[in-house]
C-alpha cells in the first residue's frame, strides 16, 4: 500500500499475514506491534488500507481490530477503540467500515468513527460516531457487504446481491443517508472491485459478467460480455480474485489464481479501446498501482556520518519522487516487482528474485494472403516498438504458418529510439 503524508513524504508498505514492512529512503524496515496490536490473519486475509488525517489505517479482513501504521515510531497500533471491519474507506470526515466482525459478526453492518475523531467509535462517548445494519427488508441481513468506497460526494457500499449509495447529511448524529441504488445486482468477488476514472468496476459470478458503474449515472454496464465464458471458467474461488486499475494506461486488470497460486490468468480491459487482452503471470498473489517513490538518501539516513565526510552538497540529499503511478506485483515468495519497459528483467523492490525459467514468446502478424499464386515482394515494412537493440529478423510462411522461412537481411533498432515506435524496412525480393 501507499501512504503520502502532509509534508510530501511518501511511504510504501509491504504486508504478509504476520509482518509489515515500510520502505522509505531506499530500504525496508519491519514495523513492530505496539501494545495490544497483533496480526492474526491468514494468507487469504487480504489487507486494505486508507490514508486519513495524515494517518495510515489498515484492516486485514477483520481478523484483527482496525489498526494504524505510525511512520514516526515504526510501529503499528490499535486505532483507538475501533472494532474489526472487513472493509474500510475514508468519507465524510470519518473512517467508515463495512461488514462488522467484532464483537459479533454482522455482514450487513456499516459503522463510522467520530467526526474528525477517527480513534473514537463509541456513540456513548462521541455522539457523531455510530452505525447500524443496512436493512430495507429482513432478507437484507443475509446480503453481506463486500466492499465500501468513498467518492467525492457519495459513498458506495457493494453487497453480494445489491449496491447501496450514501450521501452526506448535515446532522452530526446521522451523517449519512443510505439507500438501495442497484437492487438485485451485487459483487461476490470483493477484491475485484476497484475505482478507476470516476467509475467502480467489479466481477460478479452470480450475474456472470464484469460490471462498470459511474455513481449517480445510468445503470451498471456489463463490460465482460466478450470474455465471460473464458473468464469465469477459470474462477474456482471468487474470494481469491483480485484486481487493480492503472490510471496511466487505463487498464482494469483482473487476476484469477490458478493451481494454488503457481500462476494467475490476468484479464486486462482497456478503458480507451474497450478491448480485452489476456496474460499469464507466474507466482503473483497481488497487484497494485501506486506512486512508487524513487530510492534516495536523506539526511536522516546518514546516522553518525559527519556531513564534512561527504562529497557533493546537502542539496544532493534531497529526496526526489516519481509521482507517476506504477504497476507493482507481489509474488508468493515475498518479493515485489514492477514493470520497466527499458530492461528484459523487471526490477525488484525488495531484493533478489528467483524464477522457474524463461518463457519464449512468438508474435505473428495479421495474416496477409497474396492475391495471386505467384507474386514477388521487394520490400516489407513493419511498425514495432523495440525494447532493446537486438537485431530483428523477418520470417514468412508460404503454407499458412506450418513452416517458416527467413528474409536473410535483418535490421537493428536505433539505441536512441528504444521504447518508441519505429518503422523497419526489410528490402529483399522474395517470391
Amino acid at each position: 500500500s501507499y501512504h503520502k503524508t502532509n509534508d510530501n513524504s511518501t511511504y510504501f508498505f509491504r504486508y504478509t499475514s504476520t509482518k509489515i514492512y515500510g520502505r522509505s529512503g531506499g530500504s525496508w524496515t519491519e514495523y513492530t506491534a505496539d501494545t495490544g496490536a497483533s496480526l492474526s490473519g491468514t494468507v487469504n486475509d487480504r489487507f486494505q488500507s486508507v490514508t486519513a488525517f495524515d494517518r495510515h489505517i489498515f484492516t486485514n479482513r477483520g481478523a484483527d481490530k482496525l489498526q494504524e501504521l505510525d511512520v514516526n515510531t515504526g510501529k503499528y497500533a490499535l486505532l483507538g477503540n475501533a472494532p474489526a471491519y472487513k472493509y474500510i474507506t475514508a468519507f465524510g470526515n470519518r473512517i467508515v467500515g463495512a461488514h462488522l466482525m467484532t464483537p459479533t459478526e454482522n455482514g450487513a453492518y456499516v459503522g463510522w468513527s467520530g467526526d474528525g475523531a477517527i480513534d473514537e467509535w463509541d456513540p456513548l462517548v462521541d455522539e457523531t460516531a455510530g452505525g447500524g445494519p443496512l436493512v430495507d427488508s429482513p432478507s437484507d441481513f443475509g446480503d453481506f457487504c463486500t466492499g465500501i468506497f468513498g467518492f467525492t460526494n457519495v459513498l458506495i457500499v457493494l453487497r453480494e446481491q445489491s449496491v447501496w449509495l450514501a450521501t452526506k447529511q448535515p446532522v452530526p448524529t446521522q451523517p449519512f443517508y443510505f439507500y438501495t441504488a442497484v437492487p438485485g445486482l451485487g459483487c461476490d468477488c470483493p477484491d475485484s472491485a476497484v475505482i478507476g476514472d470516476k467509475t467502480l468496476m467489479w466481477v460478479d459470478t452470480r450475474s456472470g459478467t464484469v460490471w462498470m458503474w459511474a455513481p449517480g449515472g445510468d445503470a451498471p454496464q456489463p463490460i465482460g460480455r466478450p470474455i465471460e465464458d473464458q473468464l469465469f471458467a477459470g474462477i474456482d474461488d471468487p474470494a481469491q480474485v483480485f484486481a487493480s486499475y492503472s490510471p496511466i494506461t487505463g487498464d482494469y486488470s483482473i487476476c484469477i489464481p490458478q493451481s494454488a497460486y503457481d500462476y494467475v490468468i490476468e484479464w486486462n480491459f482497456n478503458r480507451r479501446t474497450n478491448a480485452w487482452t489476456k496474460n499469464e503471470r507466474e507466482a503473483i498473489t497481488c497487484i497494485d498501482d501506486i506512486d512508487l517513490a524513487t530510492a534516495t538518501t536523506t539526511i536522516g539516513d546518514l546516522g553518525d556520518l559527519p556531513i564534512g565526510a561527504l562529497s557533493g552538497t546537502i542539496g544532493d540529499l534531497s529526496p526526489t519522487y516519481d509521482s507517476t503511478p506504477t504497476r507493482v506485483y507481489g509474488r508468493n515468495d515475498g518479493e515485489i516487482t514492477y514493470e520497466d519497459e527499458t530492461v528484459y528483467k523487471d526490477p525488484v523492490v525488495s531484493g533478489s528474485i528467483n524464477t522457474t525459467g524463461a518463457f519464449t514468446t512468438e508474435m505473428v502478424s495479421k495474416t496477409f494472403v497474396a492475391p495471386t499464386d505467384d507474386m514477388y515482394f521487394s520490400e516489407v515494412r513493419v511498425g514495432y516498438v523495440p525494447q532493446t537493440t537486438t537485431p530483428l529478423t523477418l520470417h514468412f510462411s508460404r503454407d499458412g504458418g506450418v513452416t517458416w522461412s527467413s528474409v536473410t537481411k535483418s535490421v537493428t533498432p536505433t539505441a536512441a529510439m528504444i521504447c518508441k515506435p519505429q518503422l523497419f524496412s526489410f528490402v529483399r525480393t522474395t517470391k
